[in-house]
């Protein structure tokens, strides 16, 4: 394959991918980036979509929290080009990816990427990283841990943890209309930290991937408790994963 040839070079490649009307610039540093990230994510989750299509609105604040290379936030501020939206992929090797596809596609400003690991706490910690390939997942914030399965980590890397609670009460950040949760397992830490923006009106949408293995229901119940409503959900290939969309009632 052409594309694949190219990367094997060490060269990266710049693709695009057409959805609704947009044009999504990638600069794809791996074939991995190539063909799952930039040529399969508006394909391959339909609630992820249907919330980023129908859900989201002009104006508003939005936290990816998980971005990856952004694939997600790309498309929402260029559907949206008034919302702000802000990006945090802990992981180097995705972090730097982000920022050249953020810069490919002009939303300096628009999107802000953040190399945070967003949990329960706030201190310095590590991540664990499966894989140094860009676009890759499964990673561990604290400990070499994904999807409740113990690895052994390729790389082990410096971060930073906060809150949603502690990052979105500085006069600096904006508050979230809409926070999109993929955490490989992380979400319930995730949660724990985001006590006081769940119970906060402003926060009109939650579109999170639960590891149903781990966290059973207790993601569902949380969330549920604080006056939002279950209004879609799809199952993941594995089988224990499941994206899930609340809207506040």
């Amino acid at each position: 394959m052409f594309a694949k040839a190219i990367i094997s070079t060490g060269r990266p490649l710049a693709v695009s991918t057409s959805v609704d009307n947009l044009r999504v610039k990638f600069i794809a540093n791996s074939f991995l980036e190539y063909s799952f990230r930039a040529k399969k994510s508006f394909d391959r989750e339909e609630v992820t979509m249907h919330w980023l299509r129908t859900v989201l609105c002009d104006g508003d604040i939005i936290y990816d929290v998980g971005a990856n290379v952004g694939a997600y936030s790309l498309y929402a501020a260029m559907k949206y080009p008034s919302c702000q939206v802000y990006a945090f992929e802990p992981a180097y090797v995705n972090f730097c990816s982000l920022c050249e596809n953020i810069k490919a596609n002009q939303l300096d400003g628009r999107v802000l990427a953040y190399p945070l690991g967003i949990g329960s706490h706030v201190k310095p910690n590590k991540m664990f990283l499966r894989d140094t390939t860009s676009g890759s997942a499964l990673h561990g914030l604290g400990t070499p841990e994904s999807e409740g399965r113990r690895f052994a980590a390729k790389f082990t890397q410096g971060t930073f943890e906060t809150s949603l609670d502690c990052f979105s009460k500085d006069a600096r950040s904006d508050f979230p209309n809409h926070i999109k949760i993929d955490v490989d397992g992380g979400e319930g830490h995730v949660l724990d930290g985001m006590k006081n923006v769940l119970s906060d009106g402003r926060l009109r949408s939650i579109m999170v991937e639960v590891n149903q293995s781990v966290w059973n229901d207790r993601i569902e119940e949380a969330i549920l408790k604080t006056g939002f409503e279950l209004v879609m959900a799809e199952q993941l290939a594995n089988g224990e994963t499941v994206n899930q969309l609340f809207v506040r009632n």
